[in-house]
């Protein structure tokens, strides 16, 4: 087991686009908040004048959301290529059969840039698509190392996933993810694929 240097902190990665949607998401609920207590004291003008604003500002946030998606084009990795968020990187080391029934074996190396702090990073997904667009989420197993697991300075660890790709699986490549696929990443600037595929990595 490692153990964090003396001094140390946990940090998890956020970038300037998590911090933005994170700071924009707080003031939205404080002027929903404020607006409810304009209401409750029967100043509906005060209420609509709020809302009105917040619809405003929300307008112009999702417009940025959406055309940065909209002019975003997917990148086509290469084994080994790193994909990384902030100071915390994952790249593919290998990828190999496992077995029989068409299991593939792939080993991502998860390491940090960091020199100060341990980093840790949540919300990342990874899967496999065919040139139709047919989609293997890798088989679930309880002894794999977590992509959350913490890595202090300079450090790299190995996790593999074993996926079960059926033999008409042709054009296979693997897509890696940060901040899931679901709210709230979706509404984090250059975090989403609104109009556009995500960054495949090649296997084939």
């Amino acid at each position: 087991m490692t153990r964090r240097p003396r001094g140390s902190t946990i940090q998890s990665t956020l970038t300037f686009a998590d911090l933005l949607f994170l700071a924009l998401f707080l003031a939205a609920l404080g002027s929903l908040a404020a607006a409810l207590a304009a209401a409750c004291r029967h100043r509906g003008v005060g209420a609509l004048r709020i809302l009105r604003r917040l619809a405003m500002a929300a307008a112009v946030y999702l417009a940025v959301v959406f055309g940065v998606s909209w002019r975003t084009t997917p990148r086509v990795l290469r084994r080994g290529e790193a994909k990384c968020n902030g100071e915390w990187c994952i790249a593919v080391a290998g990828a190999e059969p496992a077995g029989g029934g068409g299991a593939l074996a792939v080993a991502f190396r998860l390491f940090t840039t960091a020199r100060r702090a341990a980093m840790r990073e949540n919300d990342i997904s990874v899967y496999l698509v065919d040139a139709d667009g047919r989609r293997i989420e890798p088989r679930a197993r309880s002894g794999d190392v977590p992509f959350n697991v913490q890595l202090e300075p300079g450090e790299s660890v190995l996790a593999q996933r074993v996926f079960d790709v059926p033999g008409e699986f042709r054009g296979r490549g693997l897509v890696i993810r940060f901040g899931g696929e679901g709210f709230p990443g979706c509404f984090v600037i250059g975090e989403n694929g609104w109009f556009h595929e995500p960054d495949v990595l090649l296997l084939d």
